[in-house]
This record gives structure tokens, C-alpha cells and sequence, in this order.
């Protein structure tokens, strides 16, 4: 996609990408929107800008897009940031669906830099602060090696705080994620990755 195309599709043009197939044929997903009994769930997504990322970054960002583009049509609420060296919150856990700032913001996302997740996960966490959703997730877009404190740090919420906290290995190499996060999925080829990340919040949806 373009970045013209990715910014007006961020606009809520998704119905004819990937994802929309699948998530009309699956009813559960798509009437949770009338559906008082379904949990109530906020995402937010971490994504690596690392200097490593340089061969990832457009096809990660076009899975952001289409992670933000089936909350948006679900009501759900969901925020993001970036991190390499320093962590970046481009999107805030709130409705700026039309927002063109943050959407700005998120076209400027490049890679550089060093990895330091364990600050943009305590970040994440941070964002959920006044969130009342009764299923948090956080999703992790990385393609490699990160502070040796994040799976204790992973760990830690998922229990204490009852987070789903999810790893997204981008790349070959990325089998440490497997050993970090608990929940994950590793994509090994770039190019699938919107696709992939579609399905996966399909899986995830459906849970709730």
C-alpha cells in the first residue's frame, strides 16, 4: 500500500483488503457490535521501529492498519505506539478514528535505532490506565532480541494485572519470542504479515 492509500484507508475503507471476507462470514465477530453480552475489549499495539525493522516496516505498518481499521468497524477501542531507543505514543487509547494528526504521526514511523521493549511495554500498560475493557490486550510487533528483563516483565502482567500480552515475531530469527511472551505467533515471511495479523484478531475476537 502507499502512504496515500494507507492514509485514507485508516479512514475506515477496509472492505476490500484482506480481512473484511472473513470477518463478515464470521457472525460472532461481527454482531458483538449490538451484543450487550460480549466482553468488552481495547487493544494496544507496540510496534518496533528498530534499526533492524528497515526491510519490515511497510508491511508491518500496513498490519497496524488493518488491526486499526477492524477495531474501528467493531468499536473497539485501540492505541499506538512505537518504540526503537525511545518510545513514542502516536495513538491514544481512545476514539481519534479521524483524528489526521496522529494518522500523520504514524506515516513518519521509520526505522532506527536500538530495541528497548521493556520501556514501550510499560508504556503500554501506562495506556491502559483509566481503560474499564474487561479483556486487555497488548500486541508486540518485533523482529528480535530485546531487554533480558521482558519476559519477566510479560510474565508479570499477564498475571498480576490479567493482560493478554502477545508477541508478534517478524522475520526469520525471532524464535526468542516464543521463549518472551507466552502468547505469540511468528511470521516468518514479511509479506503475510497483514494477513496474519488479520487473523489473528479474528482468533482473538472470537474468544471474547
Amino acid at each position: 500500500f502507499s502512504s496515500r492509500r494507507r492514509h485514507t484507508r485508516l479512514q475506515g475503507d477496509w472492505s476490500s483488503d484482506v480481512c473484511s471476507s472473513d470477518l463478515q462470514k464470521n457472525s460472532k465477530i461481527f454482531s458483538r457490535k449490538n451484543n450487550p453480552e460480549q466482553k468488552s475489549v481495547e487493544i494496544v499495539i507496540c510496534l518496533d521501529q528498530s534499526g533492524s525493522m528497515h526491510n519490515s516496516m511497510e508491511y508491518a505498518k500496513d498490519a497496524v492498519v488493518v488491526v486499526g481499521e477492524m477495531a474501528n468497524d467493531l468499536d473497539i477501542q485501540w492505541g499506538l505506539l512505537s518504540f526503537s531507543h525511545r518510545v513514542q505514543v502516536i495513538k491514544l487509547l481512545e476514539n481519534q478514528q479521524y483524528d489526521e494528526a496522529w494518522q500523520e504521526e504514524f506515516m513518519k514511523v521509520y526505522p532506527t535505532g536500538s530495541t528497548d521493549d521493556l520501556a514501550a511495554l510499560n508504556k503500554a500498560v501506562e495506556m491502559f490506565a483509566d481503560s474499564t475493557a474487561e479483556k486487555k490486550i497488548i500486541l508486540f510487533m518485533t523482529d528480535g532480541d530485546g531487554n533480558r528483563k521482558q519476559a519477566e516483565q510479560v510474565k508479570k502482567i499477564s498475571e498480576t494485572l490479567g493482560y493478554w500480552v502477545i508477541g508478534v515475531g517478524i522475520g526469520e530469527g525471532t524464535k526468542n519470542v516464543r521463549s518472551t511472551y507466552e502468547r505469540s505467533i511468528h511470521v516468518g515471511a514479511v509479506k503475510a504479515l497483514p494477513l496474519a495479523l488479520a487473523k489473528l484478531m479474528l482468533e482473538l475476537l472470537s474468544e471474547s
